[in-house]
């Protein structure tokens, strides 16, 4: 047998992603962060057209596991802009799906702390305490 005919082995991705659709994927998460920075400084406009492009890229029936990081990523941001409604909204939007914030994350990450005072908050820890339908 030559060596220079016999299959090379395939390398191992544990993710069974392409390199450019993980660097895509890292992309959008960069600017999901960028968009949560630009929420954080206050930069309303900017924030928000990040955050509308990585979900209009990124949604959740492309990429599930990501999908579902961004959506609640821009329940945050909506949170730290002020806009309580829409973050209550989406975050009541994803609160059955895994990977959505779990019961400890909003109930002890100060991230949440723009949403505690609301009444809604109580609510969406009790709909996060509830086990996930698996179908």
């Amino acid at each position: 047998m030559n060596i220079h005919t016999s299959p090379q082995p395939k390398s191992v991705n544990p993710t069974g992603r392409s390199p450019f659709r993980r660097g895509f994927v890292l992309a959008m998460l960069a600017l999901a962060s960028l968009a949560l920075l630009d929420a954080l400084f206050g930069s309303r406009e900017d924030a928000l057209r990040k955050m509308r492009r990585v979900v209009e890229e990124m949604p959740v029936s492309r990429d599930p596991l990501a999908g579902r990081e961004l959506l609640s990523q821009l329940a945050l941001v909506y949170a730290w802009l002020g806009d309580r409604d829409k973050a209550f909204e989406q975050l009541f939007a994803i609160s059955q799906l895994s990977g959505s914030p779990s019961y400890g994350d909003l109930k002890l990450n100060p991230i949440w702390d723009p949403l505690r005072d609301d009444p809604r908050f109580n609510q969406l820890l009790a709909e996060a305490a509830r086990p996930i339908a698996i179908e």
